[in-house]
């Protein structure tokens, strides 16, 4: 039996009032693209299926079409809720089960174990959605217990509901400490309160789905294979440079393979520090033919006349792929050279500078000629 282990769809995703969904939606084609060719049975989705608790209705759309096309291709989609998800939101998703029998969504943690267990053929899927410290409050009946150390029991009673099955599987997305931790998290759900002990995942279960952290890693001090499948596409700049994976969970008998595979991104974030002392030529023709999207950094050794004039060169090329657009300098100028003496101002030179700014080449010398005649007649008329 094969399963197929994502997590951490970021339906809704903005950055910068760009919407990713795009990336996402190419994504996902790779995703049902795998299922298809490896003869994927069950789909694992750990969570965060949305980036917002109330998605926009393009989002839902997103969501709701691939549902519908892995049921049609006959795969079992096991997902479970995050901590951007609402609760109620992904509730709403159990009215697809009344049109097809292959959706199994599982909103939040219950007392009632039995009905947070998936079973298909020798699998047992446990599921558990973000475990909130306000449900876990409800759950528990002794309050002087961490929240990390109800969640371990929690987990520990998820283990024995289901250690009769020959194929057993935890699907959760939660923070386990001693893990890569990136940028783009909601850093408030990952303090080390939070975080509950590798050691202390189950042995009984033969491989743990996990949602939650966006880096693709696994588990090396749990007692079984226990992963972060990480997001299908980088969220932030904090991503630049990450590959992103999903997880192929074959079982053969008592034997369990996993195969990490790389999807490809439709856009990559890409950061960018330019130069402007020199001219900006070069890097413009370098973006403007992709499709990747830009914080672009702009470096500068002082005071530049041509500043603006860049800016808005780089603004044209870019478009909305430009998500970011900040200025640095190498040092700070003093007060004295901040203030440009219109004196000292060549405008021949400043003429030429701009020129070459967007036109990439120098005037020529009859242009210079020209642009002086006009210099001349200007000042014939203000004296």
């Amino acid at each position: 039996m094969k399963l197929l282990h994502i997590s951490d769809l970021h339906a809704g995703k903005t950055l910068n009032k760009i919407s990713r969904i795009e990336d996402l939606e190419y994504a996902l084609e790779q995703v049902k693209d795998v299922c298809q060719k490896e003869g994927v049975e069950v789909l694992l989705i750990a969570g965060d299926v949305y980036d917002r608790s109330i998605p926009d209705a393009q989002s839902e759309e997103v969501i709701m079409n691939f549902l519908t096309d892995m049921a049609l291709n006959k795969v079992h989609v096991v997902l479970i809720a995050g901590n951007h998800d609402s609760y109620d939101k992904i509730k709403t998703l159990k009215h697809m089960k009344k049109l097809s029998s292959y959706i199994h969504p599982f909103d939040r943690p219950s007392r009632n174990l039995d009905s947070c267990i998936f079973h298909y053929k020798d699998l047992a899927v446990a599921c558990l959605p973000y475990p909130s410290e306000r449900l876990l409050t409800k759950l528990s009946e002794d309050s002087h217990r961490t929240y990390a150390e109800v969640v371990q029991e929690y987990i520990r009673a998820l283990a024995n509901e289901v250690e009769k099955y020959p194929n057993r599987v935890l699907l959760a997305h939660l923070h386990v400490e001693g893990v890569t931790i990136g940028n783009s998290e909601r850093k408030g759900s990952l303090a080390e309160f939070y975080a509950i002990r590798q050691e202390s995942i189950p042995s009984t279960f033969d491989y743990v789905a996990l949602g939650h952290i966006h880096k693709h890693q696994r588990l090396l001090r749990a007692p079984t294979k226990a992963y972060y499948s990480g997001n299908l596409y980088q969220l932030d700049f904090s991503e630049t440079n990450t590959d992103k994976f999903i997880n192929l969970v074959i079982f053969e008998g008592n034997q369990v393979k996993v195969e990490s595979i790389q999807i490809s991104l439709k856009r990559k974030l890409v950061k960018e520090t330019v130069d402007i002392s020199n001219p900006i030529e070069e890097f413009l023709d370098r973006v403007a033919h992709t499709q990747d999207l830009y914080w672009v950094e702009l470096k500068s050794k002082g005071v530049d006349l041509s500043l603006n004039l860049k800016k808005q060169k780089i603004q044209e090329v870019l478009g909305d792929r430009l998500v970011k657009l900040t200025f640095v300098t190498d040092s700070k100028p003093t007060a004295q050279e901040n203030v440009v003496s219109i004196d000292r101002i060549d405008l021949v030179d400043l003429y030429s500078l701009f020129y070459r700014t967007y036109r990439g080449v120098d005037p020529s010398g009859e242009l210079i000629e020209e642009f002086k005649k006009l210099l001349r007649e200007a000042e014939v008329e203000t004296s």
